[in-house]
């Protein structure tokens, strides 16, 4: 049921990642969108959100998924990981990564693929792994946290076969995704207006929920 709202709901969750952050570059993935174009100029919303990767949209992909799931009365609730830990991946660092919980046993992460992307693939034009992320990871991850652990060590250990040393060290990737403060009152619409920096388009995004 949730998956089905949330795939149902695609082209609303994408133009409010848009509308959230209108300058960024990095919601899709720009080799799977060249590779895509290569056999197909009319791309539709199936194809964006096969693409979609949501590097650096945590925050507004768990806002727009929480709140769409809100229209259909399922409640949330948004947990982040401890500010004291730092993943340095591909070259760059994340300092926190957001999910939602529903009943305390089942997880939703609207950016997974961002936690899975290794930038030693951006050259290669068929990429094993980078076309399993893309391919066989779902854009929604829904389940439950044992079962996102072993996703994490799936596409970890397909990236190590395929590279010889995996982008990332699995534990520090697991130990990182320790979701254990709850950041629910944050995502509120008014407060998120309110406090996020890239928050330009308060109205359109209201309406997108009226």
């Amino acid at each position: 049921m949730i998956r089905n709202i949330l795939h149902d709901n695609s082209l609303l969750f994408l133009k409010g990642l848009v509308l959230l952050r209108p300058n960024y570059t990095t919601l899709f993935n720009k080799y799977q969108f060249n590779k895509m174009k290569m056999s197909n100029n009319n791309l539709n919303i199936t194809d964006l959100i096969n693409i979609y990767q949501g590097y650096d949209y945590c925050g507004e992909s768990v806002f727009m998924a929480k709140n769409i799931l809100n229209k259909y009365k399922i409640n949330t609730n948004v947990y982040n990981t401890s500010n004291k830990n730092i993943l340095y991946i591909n070259d760059d660092y994340i300092t926190d990564h957001c999910i939602l919980y529903i009943n305390d046993n089942i997880i939703i992460d609207p950016s997974i693929r961002q936690l899975l992307l290794d930038n030693r693939s951006d050259e290669i034009l068929d990429c094993k792994y980078r076309d399993f992320i893309f391919n066989e990871v779902e854009p929604f991850f829904i389940g439950t946290i044992e079962e996102y652990y072993d996703l994490l060590e799936l596409c970890n250990n397909l990236n190590k076969k395929i590279y010889g040393e995996p982008y990332i060290n699995l534990f520090k990737l697991i130990s990182f995704c320790n979701f254990n403060i709850n950041i629910d009152n944050k995502f509120t619409l008014d407060y998120f207006s309110e406090n996020h920096y890239d928050f330009k388009n308060y109205y359109e995004i209201k309406e997108l929920f009226n």
